[in-house]
């Protein structure tokens, strides 16, 4: 076995990191909904075009009306699942189409039929389970759901902001949560909703309450003002913050308290929309610049606020209802098919042999016919952030794997720098090791992952890293199957740093012998500031 290269199974990855696809637009350039004159990708409108959504108000609104929940959809499942039983075979048939069309939310009802003493319910109830499972794979819901929120802050209309209401319970992740967050405030400016938001207001759930403070305001102003007030001194941070970003242009000064307060949160995301709200209010960045760590950051802000507090930058503008930028630096969704020769987006494609490198369907796959060819795409500082190196503390998040073939002589990795965190598809313990990733020479050497990846599997893979103030980086690497989430492998490392100058570049990597095509999933790149 080539002791430069090996892990992962033919199910394809969960939408967890493929749904964030269809928002990257939004997240790279930082556009909010005040700018949705602007023409939207390419890539965006050939996704939806090729799921039939068409590109209008009424079209989007078609879509988001199949996301709202049946009450009555329980009593439906329990009785398809019965008829997977029926004497009829087309009885049959039809019912594993229709649990197959009806996802996600039949899921746990089929897990239970796997149990049936009926041997005819209990095999469907698996192959609807599997057909459901790698539909959901695909992130197709999940990331026409984004694409769908994201465009309705284009496409605004009247008719949109209940039915998203309607929706907000059903978007669990960060990334769905702020998308469908923007696209409610971007359709609340129509003077029709006020009596609504009203009401969803005294209903008083947080995530509920936390949305329609905001709109609240966008829909009537300095008439709101009196009814949201009481909020700033709400005992949840979420409804403190939210009320600030409403309120900014109307009580900076109260807000400006709440927002140097919550600098104290325990809870990442809250510090770090505070801090944005903070540089909104006063054109000030500390903390946005990677140069502190976040302690010292809250500081600057503090000793600031003693002398400055009246020096504000008003009115604030819409950038307040950006909430992709508190986290984001960077994110890839690899939603465009296409052949990668030098460039695919903003990320550089380098190999040190012909090889060949291509995105299809969410999925980018390097592939090498050669010999020990290295293949590498990957996003540099300068070009991102316009600076030489990434900040102190971020966090990246992938998905990766590989085909299974030739298994043991080549590896997928993520690259930090010059140092490369590696596995081997499809071989039986996985093969992770640590190494240069120009030199190739070792950090650690091979060691089993504890976990038993076949082939055409992507892993979920989450990097932590941060660097100490003596210049050291610590790196904190996980991968987790996605089919058992109890299955992962964690490896801490510290690197000097004479040995890690500078982090200047992250790259998706394969290395090693000809054999199959290393298989990637989005790549994310997020704000991580250390509350130290």
């Amino acid at each position: 076995m080539n002791a430069r290269s090996f892990m992962p199974r033919k199910e394809w990855f969960r939408p967890a990191v493929v749904c964030l696809a269809l928002v990257t637009w939004h997240a790279q350039n930082h556009v909010t909904f005040a700018q949705s004159d602007q023409p939207e990708s390419a890539w965006q409108v050939e996704y939806l075009k090729r799921h039939g959504v068409e590109l209008s108000a009424e079209g989007l609104l078609k879509y988001v009306r199949t996301l709202i929940p049946d009450d009555g959809i329980d009593d439906r499942i329990k009785s398809l699942i019965d008829r997977l039983g029926d004497s009829q075979y087309f009885v049959r048939e039809a019912a594993t189409q229709e649990l197959t069309d009806l996802g996600e939310p039949a899921l746990p009802w089929l897990r239970e039929a796997f149990k049936s003493h009926d041997l005819e319910i209990s095999v469907r109830a698996k192959i609807v389970a599997e057909r459901i499972g790698l539909r959901l794979d695909t992130g197709v819901r999940d990331a026409l759901s984004l694409a769908v929120m994201h465009q309705l802050k284009r496409f605004r209309s009247p008719e949109a902001l209940p039915l998203l209401l309607k929706v907000l319970p059903q978007m669990k992740s960060h990334m769905q949560r702020d998308t469908i967050h923007e696209a409610i405030w971007a359709n609340a400016s129509f003077k029709v909703h006020e009596e609504l938001l009203v009401d969803e207001i005294k209903k008083n759930d947080a995530r509920t309450l936390a949305v329609s403070l905001v709109a609240l305001e966008i829909s009537t102003g300095e008439k709101s003002v009196e009814l949201l007030g009481q909020y700033l001194a709400d005992f949840r941070e979420e409804i403190r913050l939210a009320t600030a970003r409403a309120l900014l242009n109307h009580r900076p000064q109260q807000c400006l308290t709440v927002l140097l307060a919550l600098l104290d949160s325990k809870d990442f995301e809250t510090r770090m929309h505070a801090v944005w709200l903070l540089s909104d209010l006063t054109g000030h960045r500390f903390g946005l610049d990677g140069r502190d760590n976040f302690q010292a950051a809250t500081t600057r802000w503090k000793t600031w606020a003693k002398t400055k507090t009246s020096d504000l930058e008003l009115p604030v503008g819409t950038s307040r209802l950006d909430l992709m930028r508190a986290l984001l630096l960077f994110h890839e969704p690899f939603a465009l098919n296409q052949k990668i020769d030098k460039t695919y987006g903003r990320m550089r494609y380098e190999t040190s042999l012909p090889a060949v490198a291509r995105v299809q369907d969410g999925i980018l796959y390097l592939e090498s016919p050669a010999r020990e060819a290295d293949q590498s795409l990957f996003v540099e500082s300068k070009t991102l952030l316009g600076e030489g190196q990434f900040p102190r503390s971020f966090v990246i998040k992938t998905k990766m794997g590989g085909e299974n073939k030739s298994a043991g002589v080549w590896h997928v990795g993520l690259s930090v720098g010059d140092i490369k965190f590696l596995f081997h598809p499809g071989y039986n313990s996985g093969g992770f090791r640590v190494e240069r990733r120009v030199s190739h020479d070792y950090i650690t050497r091979n060691e089993d992952m504890g976990l038993n990846p076949g082939g055409n599997a992507l892993f979920d893979v989450t990097l932590r890293v941060k660097r100490d103030k003596k210049g050291d980086v610590e790196f904190d690497y996980l991968a987790v199957d996605p089919r058992n989430p109890n299955q992962k492998f964690q490896k801490q490392i510290k690197v000097d740093r004479k040995s890690i100058p500078r982090i200047d570049r992250i790259g998706l990597e394969r290395s090693g012998n000809s054999g199959g095509a290393g298989m990637y999933g989005p790549l994310q790149i997020e704000f991580d500031p250390s509350p130290k």
